[in-house]
């Protein structure tokens, strides 16, 4: 046997082993001496102290309602992909299970790792089908196949930047002039000569302006494949060897030799231990920027550049998917129809045990209990966007009213990309994929983030990437589009 199959299958069965171990008894397939059916569960998210006691309440309402129960597995979120990848791999059979583009979700609906859920849908889960807006539903089909239920939440992304009231008013800094990113020059070079302190502008390297301002709409698995949401629809690009792109890196190095981001910003992933900027890239979705201000150090105000967007990133960023081995599917799907139209289950799941782990403040708010200061401190704490409707979850007091219809109607507002239900599966180009992956961290950090000279860097990233096998791998995708595109 080949040793790496060997140590891969090893591996696997010690976390099956784990697994089983941590939640206490195997998945049921039938009925015995009485017992209802057993739905398997594996979620996103951290084992807390009350987990198990909820799950008694749960499961005393599943039987009730549903005559079955379920065992809800949760995976801390950092580990979550390769464990859902070793399961599948080992052939453990689950129900249910946490899948999300971000977790592979195309490319273990591909090998076969998930049950198609259409068949079930009509008996079973008939109100998921009219609930989760039709569009979404089709983002989650692959090749017309539905192998994962999208959560009925927000869906689309908006990228905005936070800038802080204080400072813009100190300087009478005129926001109505920025139409355009590159028109925010003057007003982060008034603030780098007069607060030397602080950073004028603050991003990550993995989530630069980049798409936005290119207008550049990333396929999901694509590494370098984009649709040119101001080109042909048709077809997929490589956005980084543009007119576009060429701009973009010009004008963000200025920025950086201007000293507008800090020195090491092409290596920080992550800017949580910055609270010393002026102006900050960010999500938005309705009344965000309000909330936030409530609990902030200083006051901020949203600069909105581009509009919402919704591509299959987007849609599929929270789903739950029917293992392929799965022993009760029909009690399953019956549970997810449940879990998304039941106010007091979905509730129960999310926050935890009314009384106990919230207070119910009215009939659409909760607060947390006297003595603790927020929900992870009461015992029980979850991963609540994993589950399902999110509509139908209780809000936090002081949150306002009207803030989901708000989301259904940032939701419509958002441009949705021609590409959206699209996702590229590299199985027929690995080799191109790896190549094209590594030349693609090795440059593309620096140039996106401006520290590079694009002069002296993209003709040496562009060469490395035609050597990497680029062409092939983008017709390849051009192959898997073209595909796409005749069932859509």
């Amino acid at each position: 046997m080949n040793k790496k199959k060997l140590i891969a299958g090893l591996l696997a069965a010690v976390l099956v082993l784990s697994l089983t171990a941590c939640t206490g008894g195997n998945n049921k397939t039938e009925d015995t001496a009485g017992e209802l059916p057993e739905i398997f569960w594996h979620d996103r998210g951290a084992l807390t102290q009350d987990h198990n006691l909820v799950y008694e309440e749960v499961n005393k309402y599943l039987a009730e309602k549903i005559g079955a129960t379920v065992k809800n597995v949760p995976i801390v979120g950092s580990e979550y992909s390769e464990k859902i990848r070793l399961l599948l791999a080992s052939g453990e059979p689950f129900d249910l299970c946490y899948m999300a583009s971000s977790t592979q979700y195309e490319i273990h609906a591909a090998n076969k790792g998930f049950l198609d859920m259409e068949p079930y849908l009509d008996e079973y889960g008939k109100d998921l089908k009219t609930l989760i807006p039709e569009y979404i539903l089709d983002a989650a089909r692959i090749n017309g196949v539905l192998y994962a239920i999208p959560s009925y939440k927000d869906y689309a992304a908006e990228t905005v930047y936070y800038y802080r009231t204080d400072l813009a008013e100190k300087y009478n800094l005129d926001f109505s002039k920025v139409k355009e990113f590159k028109d925010l020059e003057p007003i982060l070079k008034t603030i780098k000569e007069n607060e030397p302190t602080i950073y004028p502008l603050v991003f990550n390297n993995n989530d630069t302006p980049f798409y936005d301002i290119t207008r550049f709409d990333k396929i999901p698995g694509g590494v370098v494949g984009c649709i040119d949401m101001d080109g042909d629809p048709t077809k997929i690009v490589n956005p980084f060897d543009t007119d576009k792109a060429k701009e973009y890196y010009k004008m963000m190095h200025s920025f950086y030799e201007q000293g507008f981001m800090r020195p090491e910003i092409a290596t920080i992933d992550n800017n949580n231990d910055i609270n010393n900027e002026f102006m900050r890239q960010q999500d938005e979705l309705p009344y965000l920027v309000d909330q936030r201000n409530v609990t902030a150090e200083y006051k901020h105000t949203a600069l909105h550049l581009w509009e919402p967007r919704l591509g299959t990133g987007n849609a599929r960023g929270a789903m739950m998917s029917l293992g392929r081995k799965a022993k009760n599917p029909e009690k399953a799907v019956e549970f997810l129809n449940l879990l998304n139209t039941d106010k007091y289950l979905r509730n129960l799941i999310a926050y935890g045990i009314e009384g106990k782990h919230w207070e119910p403040v009215g009939e659409d708010f909760y607060k947390v209990p006297e003595g603790f200061k927020k929900l992870a401190e009461t015992g029980y704490n979850t991963y609540v966007y994993t589950q399902g409707n999110k509509y139908i979850t209780r809000m936090v007091e002081g949150t306002p009213a009207d803030i989901y219809d708000k989301y259904k109607e940032f939701d419509e507002s958002a441009v949705k990309s021609p590409a959206l239900g699209f996702a590229f599966i590299p199985d027929n180009v690995k080799s191109e994929y790896s190549a094209v992956s590594n030349v693609i961290s090795e440059y593309m950090p620096s140039l996106l983030t401006g520290t590079a000279d694009p002069d002296e860097t993209l003709p040496k990233a562009m060469e490395k990437l035609k050597a990497a096998g680029v062409d092939k791998l983008l017709a390849e995708m051009q192959k898997q589009y073209d595909e796409w595109l005749k069932i859509k």
